[in-house]
């Protein structure tokens, strides 16, 4: 069965973590000093024409490049090619050749869901 965006990631758009909820995840090899560039956004979006790939990426334009990939934010929050290059090499076994984009399966589903909702939240 293919997973879907639907089933894996219900995300809403623009929810960041407190530094409460990052400190309790696992540090990666990340500093914060890198990944908080308040110039740019890492994101995730849905694919518009495929429900089961996930495009992780950065841009000082969160709107423009929405509009011009067409596809839904699932999710975003300041930080920088570090981090981008991180969550690339975190799914490695799950990205699609060449590119940024990822088949979406349950540990990508997860770690975002978890960014996304927090140990802390409601």
């Amino acid at each position: 069965m293919r997973n879907s965006i639907a089933t894996l990631l219900p995300l809403t758009l623009g929810h960041n973590m407190s530094e409460a909820q990052l400190a309790l995840f696992p540090q990666p090899d990340y500093t914060p000093e890198l990944i908080m560039d308040p110039h740019s956004y890492v994101y995730l979006m849905a694919s518009p024409t495929d429900p089961t790939l996930v495009k992780i990426g950065t841009t000082c334009n969160l709107a423009r490049r929405q509009a011009e990939l067409g596809c839904r934010v699932l999710w975003y929050q300041a930080g920088g090619r570090h981090y981008e290059r991180w969550l690339h090499r975190r799914f490695a076994s799950s990205r699609l050749p060449r590119t940024e984009w990822f088949r979406l399966d349950a540990d990508i589903a997860a770690y975002f869901r978890l960014r996304l909702q927090g140990p802390m939240a409601a």
